[in-house]
């Protein structure tokens, strides 16, 4: 009998056939949290304003405790899962395959090797099972918590880039059928995800419905002209335009091999000429960089005018195929060599991150659609000409595991 706890769905902890009671609400929203955030330090602080909405009781340390030391009765030590306290706060320790939402992790990051590396038929199986293993809707008796709702959208995210990844193989594999059902369902559910609208029409073609995969792009250019005062992307009116003219390059018989397009997003200025110098800063760089893990941070120190950004750049070019989606540069000061507000930064990185529209005008509202947009990724960010640590700090925190 195996010890596991499901969170793509609703909480639950199974012991073998048996379900585990996990205590009541607070407990289990912070239960939810830590699990969320799986391996990884939550402040008490966190935990309490997540629990009481910002406002505390005077006992909500001693409360937290309480839970902590419920959830550890109920929890399963032998199966490696522990709740450490690790001041300030606590962390849920468990392996992968205890906690679906980390397992859906590995199989994403695996299915996205697979493809970088054009193992088309790894890629679609690999990935195949992370979408399987999404039930949604996720903590759907804990999203009233706005910490574990932060945390979900987070985990959707995710999903609808992994699901976007395999539902284009399986187009390329010719499998288009199959996928109309549930790419339909989805496209209702975010309406402006133009991948996802990609992928339908070009099932509907191909399945002998033409003039439906016409009407789908209507009905979104119409919408996001209304709601957004857009127009659809240049992909989509090309993919339009070919179905008008019935392109023989849309038939998935004249399709040399599936399509593995992963995003990428690059924005970084000219490499220096004949860069030279600093063999053991760039080795040790690169070799920090190439590391295993994410979140990996490096810190280039010097004066004005020593060469640190072109340094930054100069390494970001020679990684290019280890952060194959994406190295973006963002500047922290101003023309005049003032420090740029965080939500200034931010709605840059958005905007070379591809998003386009208005972007809400809050720096929280704006990290939350930063980690939307990385999720997933492997991607290389340079943050120049920082002022100070402070500056620096909420910007890695949005970017996440990128």
């Amino acid at each position: 009998m195996r010890f596991r706890i499901h969170i793509l769905g609703r909480l639950e902890a199974l012991d073998g056939t048996r379900q585990v009671e996990l205590g009541s609400f607070k407990q289990r929203a912070a239960l939810g949290l830590l699990l969320c955030r799986a391996n990884q330090l939550v402040s008490v602080s966190a935990l309490s304003d997540a629990l009481w909405n910002d406002a505390p009781p005077l006992s909500a340390h001693k409360n937290i405790q309480g839970y902590i030391s419920g959830l550890r009765r109920v929890l399963a030590p032998d199966a490696g899962i522990r709740i450490l306290h690790s001041p300030p706060g606590y962390l849920i320790r468990l392996p992968p395959d205890r906690l679906d939402a980390l397992q859906f992790r590995e199989f994403v990051r695996a299915g996205r090797r697979a493809l970088r590396a054009d193992d088309t038929e790894s890629a679609t199986d690999i990935l195949g099972q992370a979408v399987r293993m999404w039930h949604a809707p996720v903590l759907p008796d804990l999203v009233a918590v706005p910490a574990v709702a932060a945390e979900v959208r987070r985990l959707r995210e995710l999903h609808l880039v992994a699901y976007e990844d395999w539902a284009e193989l399986k187009i390329g594999l010719g499998e288009h059928g199959e996928l109309i059902e549930r790419v339909d369902e989805l496209v209702v559910e975010h309406p402006f995800r133009e991948r996802l609208q990609h992928v339908l029409m070009l099932a509907l073609y191909r399945s002998g419905r033409q003039s439906e995969a016409l009407a789908r792009f209507d009905a979104m250019r119409i919408r996001l002209a209304q709601e957004l005062g857009l127009e659809p992307s240049a992909q989509l009116m090309q993919l339009r335009d070919a179905m008008l003219s019935a392109d023989p390059s849309l038939d998935w018989a004249n399709r040399a091999r599936p399509a593995t397009h992963v995003a990428e997003h690059t924005s970084l200025p000219r490499d220096v000429a004949h860069f030279v110098g600093r063999d053991k800063v760039m080795a040790s760089m690169e070799e920090v960089l190439r590391g295993p893990g994410s979140g990996v941070v490096v810190a280039i120190n010097g004066g004005a005018g020593a060469g640190k950004t072109a340094l930054a750049i100069h390494c970001a070019r020679r990684l290019a195929e280890h952060f194959a989606d994406g190295r973006i540069l963002v500047c922290l000061r101003t023309a005049g060599g003032l420090r740029r507000p965080v939500a200034d930064v931010l709605g840059d990185l958005l905007r070379k991150l591809g998003c386009a529209g208005a972007l809400p005008s809050g720096q929280e509202e704006r990290a939350a659609l930063v980690r939307e947009a990385v999720a997933g990724r492997r991607m290389l960010l340079i943050l120049d000409d920082a002022v100070d640590e402070s500056q620096v700090g909420p910007i890695l925190a949005a970017t996440g595991d990128a």
